[in-house]
């Protein structure tokens, strides 16, 4: 099987997540990247101007793996558009949107059948990218439990547990991992918690900005993404507030180390979630229950354990990217068979 995917230079978590699985299962030749995103391949993107005359360059991850280029001129995507099974869209930004349109244009109509991933933070459904395309397959990442539309796949992050460094996690020198900037008001309030706690052994890593003067010594000023994975793998438990978006990437890290994932609830679909007290462990939004739990589980090393261990085995059967991409390919080739008795 062989899969275009439609892509735009800024970064994107959730839509190289999906390419990095996929050349996992179909082998990096199998995967095409158009506009060709650098960054996929451990590369610095150039320069790009927006139409909206916005500038930004963009730089491989951390966490992205290296893979030998495999770029394609739209022209040669047209020559040879028979070797693609699939096109799907995987960003509703400029360029992405663009690239659509262009194929669209060349062929009068989109050659081959369409999917479109929607990663962004939010839960707004795109109807205008939606009703402009008409995708035969819609996948998104902050899709509501409650949502009405079951036509719509959730699509919510996954760990790229492939490409993260090999930590000594049988030592636990922090009690408490935290680390988040203020980007929901949420989180300001577990901080808040967190200072009533006072906690010694914490590693509080937060925008400094919005730090009460007190606790400014307290900060810590990360290093880079290998720091950030070790003293998770060196923390008994680590939180997971979400911010812009519903799963923080925290979400999808901290079970690969055997540490404990404590977060509050969340209202997305996310297929095979983890369960309170089996593979992780809730608390209430507010945090009105955190310093309880917190307490207990430090208390029960063993509990602790039990519960971390089985919270990586269950990100390693149904949460990583490789995983997240088999879901993904179900659906799709589910629809091209569909598509093709149809025809």
């Amino acid at each position: 099987m062989k899969i275009l995917l439609l892509s735009d230079p800024q970064s994107d978590y959730g839509a190289y997540y999906l390419f990095n699985g996929l050349c996992q299962i179909l082998g990096d030749n199998n995967v095409v990247t158009y506009p060709f995103k650098k960054s996929y391949y451990g590369m610095t993107d150039d320069i790009y101007v927006l139409d909206d005359g916005k500038m930004g360059c963009t730089h491989p991850g951390d966490n992205i793996v290296a893979r030998e280029p495999n770029e394609w001129s739209l022209s040669e995507i047209a020559e040879n558009i028979g070797l693609f099974d699939c096109i799907v869209l995987t960003s509703s930004r400029t360029y992405a949107i663009t690239a659509l349109r262009d194929l669209i244009s060349m062929f009068g109509k989109c050659p081959k059948l369409l999917a479109f991933t929607d990663h962004e933070d939010g839960d707004s459904i795109r109807w205008d990218i939606i009703n402009e395309f008409k995708p035969k397959v819609i996948f998104k990442r902050e899709l509501l439990i409650n949502s009405p539309h079951k036509n719509i796949y959730p699509l919510p992050f996954s760990s790229a547990n492939n490409s993260f460094p090999i930590v000594d996690d049988t030592v636990k020198k922090w009690d408490i991992f935290a680390l988040f900037g203020m980007t929901h008001p949420v989180r300001r309030q577990i901080v808040e918690r967190l200072f009533e706690i006072g906690y010694e052994k914490i590693y509080l890593g937060l925008d400094t900005k919005s730090l009460r003067g007190d606790y400014q010594e307290k900060n810590k000023k990360l290093q880079g993404y290998k720091e950030y994975l070790i003293n998770i793998a060196q923390s008994k438990i680590a939180l997971s507030i979400r911010g812009h978006g519903r799963d923080c990437c925290r979400f999808w890290e901290i079970p690969v180390y055997e540490t404990l994932m404590m977060m509050h609830t969340l209202d997305i679909q996310i297929p095979h979630p983890f369960q309170d007290g089996v593979n992780a462990v809730y608390f209430k939004e507010d945090g009105s229950d955190l310093k309880e739990k917190i307490d207990y589980y430090l208390a029960h090393d063993d509990e602790r354990i039990r519960i971390a261990k089985a919270g990586k085995e269950h990100l390693l059967k149904w949460h990583t990217n490789q995983k997240r991409a088999e879901y993904f390919l179900s659906i799709v080739k589910d629809k091209i068979k569909f598509n093709d008795k149809n025809k």
